[in-house]
């Protein structure tokens, strides 16, 4: 039997930043997730209750990123789910910020 090695192929390098995270998906249902890695083209989250999530879906993830601990930068993306494994969520932003989002919580195109 021949074993193949997987080579991954990676467009950013990815940083290991367990933080709360919010994920939404466009009918406006929300779970609640930690992040498991992120980069500058996508973020992998590990969701606490699993939704319908399917590849291919649009979504928009909410971060408070670890700047300053007294004060948490807030960032925002809008993805595309490009893998579901279980309870892992893995997604290719398309756009994304850093300031909160005002309510409700989708960019207006």
């Amino acid at each position: 039997m021949m074993e193949t090695n997987r080579i991954e192929k990676r467009r950013a390098p990815r940083f290991p930043i367990p933080v709360p995270a919010i994920v939404r998906d466009a009918s406006g249902q929300t779970a609640r997730a930690t992040v498991v890695n992120i980069s500058s083209s996508g973020i992998l989250v590990k969701v606490e209750e699993p939704l319908a999530f399917a590849p291919a879906d649009e979504v928009m993830i909410e971060v408070d990123l670890p700047d300053d601990p007294e004060k948490p930068l807030p960032a925002w993306g809008i993805a595309k789910v490009v893998r579901v494994e279980g309870s892992r969520i893995a997604v290719e932003l398309t756009s994304a910020g850093f300031h909160p989002l005002p309510p409700p919580h989708w960019p207006e195109e």
